[in-house]
């Protein structure tokens, strides 16, 4: 990756970027079709089966109807993991994409990715956008054509390797692994002891603050893998290998935590606190660790800041909960977590589905 010229780095970068951006919300828009179409279903069959007397109805044309209800549960499944299926594919581009150009154009398509799945739903799911989701629509994609146009184009990987070789770079890692690993322990109260239970004003701000280090951290060691050669025995130089592991442990968590936010909390506080936090660390760790927007003139890196924040903001805005996302995270307490099938999910499904997508 290191021996790659500045444009095609750019170029494949940028790329993978976009690419995780529609395969992602392609995969979640997936979900979501399939666990609402499915609950149509069961609502209708359920209806259906009301209206029609037990007595009246012959023993085969039940058995007809119950073939039917599950061959449809069928096939929504199948489409159900193959929104899973891709959005798991969608992880690969994702860590080229930090592996190629600065984590700033990055955190910029990150935000504009939630546009992308606002227009899908608006078209595959038939939602309608309100006055203050336009507007974030809006904001973001010109914050990120900012980003992309005037932020930085490349970052050296002379200038990568030092700055991690610097004493506030290991401070920020151990402090944020510190951190991270204190309040893992702190969530995590309830699940030793009957007698801890954590508040959930403590929670709110707890478990989003844990998936925004997590992810942050994880893109800490892609950035700088990305700079690195490839040894010819990964046991003799183990920095490479140790890196990797990284980045795929931290991955994982960063999973896992965004099943335990949508379990325990409402997705309506979860997915915007934790995409804040997500964000905000990322472009702390671009401009405050690795100077992304060092070698910029004053007139691009204002712009450069004001589209990132007008990125964030915008997505901040699209994510805020409606009254109606409010009374369903009301009703769904108590209900069945996170990656669940269709046809155990419950029909807000697709609110739970969408906290795998905008907080990570």
């Amino acid at each position: 990756m290191e021996d790659l010229g500045h444009g095609l780095r750019w170029g494949i970068g940028l790329s993978s970027a976009l690419a995780n951006c529609f395969l992602s919300s392609a995969g979640l828009t997936l979900q979501r079709y399939s666990a609402l179409k499915e609950t149509a279903e069961k609502e209708s069959a359920q209806n259906v089966s009301t209206e029609t007397s037990s007595h009246d109805e012959p023993l085969q044309g039940k058995r007809c109807r119950r073939c039917r209800f599950q061959f449809l549960g069928t096939r929504y499944q199948r489409l159900w993991w193959l929104g899973v299926f891709l959005y798991v594919v969608a992880a690969a581009p994702d860590v080229l994409s930090y592996m190629l150009i600065p984590q700033v154009v990055c955190c910029a398509v990150a935000c504009f990715r939630v546009v992308v799945v606002t227009v899908m739903s608006c078209f595959f799911l038939g939602e309608r956008l309100n006055k203050w989701q336009t507007l974030g629509m809006l904001a973001c994609t010109i914050g990120t054509l900012l980003c992309v146009s005037f932020g930085p184009i490349h970052v050296h990987g002379a200038d990568i390797k030092s700055c991690f070789g610097q004493p506030q770079v290991r401070i920020y890692l151990i402090i944020a692994g510190s951190l991270l690993v204190f309040l893992l322990a702190l969530d995590h109260l309830d699940t030793f002891s009957s007698r801890c239970v954590l508040g959930v004003k403590v929670r709110t701000f707890t478990l989003p603050l844990c998936t925004g280090l997590g992810y942050a951290g994880s893109k800490v060691f892609n950035t700088e893998i990305g700079f690195m050669s490839v040894p010819h025995n990964i046991f003799t130089e183990p920095a490479w290998l140790l890196m990797a592991i990284a980045v795929a442990l931290l991955g994982l968590l960063d999973l896992f935590l965004n099943l335990r936010g949508v379990r325990l909390m409402a997705v309506s506080v979860f997915v915007p606190v934790a995409f804040v936090w997500t964000i905000s660390l990322q472009y702390f760790q671009s401009v405050a660790l690795f100077s992304e927007l060092e070698g910029l003139d004053a007139v691009h890196i204002s712009l450069s800041i004001a589209g990132a924040c007008l990125s964030l903001c915008g997505a901040i805005a699209l994510q805020l909960p409606t009254k109606s996302a409010e009374q369903d995270d009301k009703q769904r307490e108590g209900s069945v977590v996170g990656l669940d099938l269709p046809d155990r999910c419950s029909p807000h499904q697709d609110h739970k589905s969408s906290a795998l997508l905008e907080a990570s």
